[in-house]
């Protein structure tokens, strides 16, 4: 009776071995599916990070009670020059745009001052460097308020990375520079802003705020970036048609960018 009672033993032992072999296979998986998971989640998180920096170069916090400080009472959340993955205005109409073309007029905030992002197809004729008529009285208005200043004013252009299609010029760095002129000399010629504190100039696509991969993303790197100082963030809100709240999208987080 006992030998036999000994080789139950044995059996029960060898199924609670099987059963913990078991466990800790299924534990294994689970930690590989959590670690994946993470690495995702701190790509995005990453990328929150870089835009909430960018801001923070001009404001240490933000109203509504979003903080840019790294939670535990760490230090700051430095700028960094993030590439902007999904960012876009609450969709406030501008004076003289219509509210979809006003979507694709982008305010940003660097230690450089507020940038004023205005895509190509919201400025120029298809093909030309021609400026819209209709897009005159927003850029009148916006010249307006550069004008209630005396800081300088810098035109950048900017393209994505693909080889121009203009025939007319050679390379993107020749196409962001002719944009930017024809901005710089309409604000000049048209808008009567002061040339001795205006300087424009051509950045190719070195500098994108989105990735190249989709048409979509392309058109947001073939742009006019308008860098004005940041004395004038309470006054730029005047290229709504209404006091707007303020705010930018990015990903999940909404940011009000001028404080009320």
């Amino acid at each position: 009776m006992a030998k036999k009672k000994k080789g139950g033993d044995d059996g029960a032992s060898g199924g609670e071995a099987a059963l913990r072999g078991l466990m800790v296979s299924l534990f294994i998986l689970l930690l590989a599916f959590f670690i994946v998971l993470n690495s995702l989640a701190n790509k995005d998180e990453s990328r929150a990070k870089a835009a909430m920096g960018s801001i923070r170069g001009a404001f240490s916090s933000i109203s509504g009670g979003i903080s840019l400080i790294s939670e535990g009472g760490t230090d700051p959340l430095m700028f960094d020059d993030p590439m902007i993955t999904d960012v876009s205005l609450r969709t406030h109409k501008i004076v003289g745009l219509d509210k979809k073309t006003s979507g694709k007029v982008l305010i940003r905030i660097t230690p450089e001052g507020i940038v004023i992002s205005i895509l190509y197809e919201v400025l120029f004729i298809e093909g030309t460097y021609k400026i819209k008529p209709e897009v005159y009285p927003f850029l009148h208005k916006l010249c307006e308020i550069i004008n209630e200043d005396t800081n300088p004013v810098i035109i950048t252009g900017h393209t994505d990375s693909r080889p121009p299609e203009e025939k007319s010029v050679s390379s993107n760095w020749e196409l962001s520079s002719r944009k930017a002129m024809e901005v710089l000399k309409f604000f000049v010629e048209q808008a009567n802003v002061n040339p001795f504190r205006i300087r424009g100039y051509g950045q190719a696509e070195y500098h994108p705020i989105s990735s190249n991969e989709t048409r979509k993303t392309r058109e947001q790197n073939s742009r006019i970036d308008i860098t004005v100082d940041l004395s004038l963030r309470s006054k730029i809100k005047q290229i709504y048609e209404k006091n707007p709240s303020s705010f930018f999208l990015f990903d999940r987080f909404v940011f009000d960018i001028f404080g009320g």
